[in-house]
């Protein structure tokens, strides 16, 4: 994942955006972000990377990250300016397709 190339993890935030659909009252856009290796001898060391961003009219950031923790398996985003960061540099690839339906779920119960 450390290795993974900005411009695939675009195309992977495209594809999960694109199968996500349209959704009432929800903003999803794709926007640079930044990483830091987790630990040994180069923690605290940045990644570029890409997230997606999750931000609905209907609900807090803080109330969709807490629904999205509730899921399982569970999903773990950042908030930033009222929004849910989804960083796809520590989402394993062959999770793209349960992010999806994962995320869809905590929407419906933030109405």
């Amino acid at each position: 994942m450390l290795h993974v190339e900005v411009s695939m993890l675009n195309q992977r935030a495209e594809s999960i955006i694109a199968q996500l659909g349209s959704l009432k009252d929800v903003t999803l856009q794709i926007v640079p972000s930044v990483a830091e290796v987790g630990g040994g001898s180069c923690a605290g060391h940045p990644v570029p990377s890409v997230a997606i961003m999750v931000h609905s009219s209907r609900t807090s950031a803080q109330t969709l990250a807490r629904k999205l923790r509730m899921n399982v398996p569970a999903v773990w985003g950042r908030i930033d300016a009222n929004a849910v960061l989804l960083d796809l540099r520590s989402v394993d690839p062959c999770d793209d397709q349960l992010l999806c339906p994962l995320v869809r779920f905590a929407l419906q119960r933030s109405c």
